[in-house]
């Protein structure tokens, strides 16, 4: 929450350095933006909780899978390859959560 609270003022500090005009932004970018940073909060707090619940070990393997979002979110907006060394690595990465998720219940 600390990070979240400096770096918005940071943030408008390189706005106003930069002289960029935020009125240029869409509205559907505005909301974009709005939707991420709801999201990114979200996400921090369902981390916080995991980690608080005694779910570690769960929790460190999804938060090391992080790359594969970026991966295919490259590949369905950019039409980024994929490359097989990447589908095999995020096929055993899957598998080692599933088995990781399994081995705790």
């Amino acid at each position: 929450m600390a990070i979240r609270v400096a770096s918005v003022p940071l943030l408008i500090v390189i706005v106003m350095v930069m002289k960029s005009s935020v009125r240029s932004i869409s509205p559907r970018g505005v909301a974009l933006i709005l939707a991420s940073g709801a999201l990114d909060m979200a996400a921090n707090g369902c981390y916080l909780v995991a980690v608080r619940g005694d779910l570690l070990s769960i929790v460190a393997v999804v938060s090391a899978m992080y790359p594969v979002s970026t991966v295919l979110l490259a590949a369905g907006f950019d039409g980024e390859r994929v490359h097989r060394s990447q589908l095999v690595g995020m096929a055993m990465g899957a598998a080692a959560l599933t088995m990781v998720t399994l081995g705790r219940a």
